[in-house]
């Protein structure tokens, strides 16, 4: 009987000492990995300076005070955009406020194999939520001759 009572204690101290040593180490992972700063939501459309939407590719918003914080979205059939942040593998909706340089990546073009530009805007975000509207002017790239890489 004694036997077996020490045999008991052992395997909860053991238990112990284990659940002890699990905690510390998802303790220091948890510390390891990358802590996004606080977001604000940003969400808006995209359109040219007509007023008609693009209708679709990508927008990322680079922070000027963070520039290991992005921000980017894909931009909706209606021109449509909400933002979420990465950073080091972490990921929070929304952008960092201050200071951010735009970019907007068009849907690929398949009848001329182009991608027009548009030239980087830059737009500040506020605390609290932002509801932007991004007018854009295509660029389209100049034509090289047949079989070129461009």
């Amino acid at each position: 009987m004694l036997m077996s009572s020490r045999f008991n204690l052992s395997q909860k101290l053991i238990g112990r000492v284990l659940a002890v040593l699990c905690l510390v180490v998802a303790a220091a992972g948890c510390k390891s990995q990358a802590r996004l700063p606080d977001t604000v939501p940003v969400r808006g459309k995209v359109v040219f300076r007509g007023g008609a939407p693009l209708t679709g590719g990508m927008i990322q918003f680079q922070s000027q005070e963070r520039p290991d914080v992005m921000a980017s979205s894909v931009i909706a059939p209606d021109g449509s955009f909400e933002l979420s942040s990465f950073m080091s593998g972490a990921r929070a909706p929304g952008a960092v406020p201050g200071q951010h340089r735009v970019i907007i990546v068009p849907p690929f073009d398949e009848s001329n194999r182009h991608s027009p530009a548009i030239p980087p805007q830059d737009v500040t975000v506020s605390a609290g939520k932002n509801d932007l509207t991004i007018a854009i002017e295509l660029q389209v790239p100049k034509r090289t001759r047949p079989g070129a890489i461009p």
